[in-house]
């Protein structure tokens, strides 16, 4: 009984321990993505500094994810990691890594914006059909924050590829 205590004071130490770890690589990595988010807010063009400072976000991101995958941590790091990428225009990667992190976690609070951001990655890469399929998930989603920002970027793409038709009614 006693060694059942011990091993399991050991895990509850060693978990606490990661979590702590993950935190600040998460917030070392979050805040060069923040540095990149404000070098590039005044340009049209990415700057050398932004798209640096970028892969340095996705660097720390992947690290938090390689590394501490079970804390609640990974699941923020995935998310920026996917905004990154979508940042660098690797399209593709950034929807591998909205798409894991549906597969991967259901965070209530986090998953219509996952969402959204996978549909802005599909319709940047130019698969519109894809982006509406995703844009259409958030709508059957009552209380989805972003639920009205689904419905105006649905219109904009269907606006976009011409008949206006086929827009939902709000």
């Amino acid at each position: 009984l006693v060694l059942l205590g011990i091993l399991w004071g050991a895990m509850g130490w060693w978990g606490r321990r990661a979590e702590a770890q993950a935190s600040r690589l998460q917030a070392e990595a979050f805040k060069t993505y923040q540095s990149a988010l404000e070098t590039g807010k005044e340009q049209r063009l990415l700057a050398p500094e932004a798209k640096t400072s970028y892969e340095q976000a996705i660097a720390g991101f992947q690290r938090v994810r390689d590394e501490y995958p079970r804390t609640t941590h990974a699941a923020f790091a995935l998310y920026y990691l996917g905004n990154a990428r979508a940042a660098l225009e690797q399209y593709d990667q950034a929807i591998a890594a909205y798409t894991t992190w549906l597969n991967d976690y259901q965070t209530e609070e986090l998953l219509p914006l996952v969402i959204q951001r996978l549909a802005y990655a599909y319709w940047a890469k130019g698969l519109p059909q894809d982006a509406l399929a995703q844009f259409d998930r958030i709508l059957k989603m009552p209380d989805a924050p972003n639920r009205e920002q689904a419905y105006f970027d649905t219109g904009r793409l269907f606006e976009q590829q011409g008949p206006q038709d086929h827009a939902p009614e709000t």
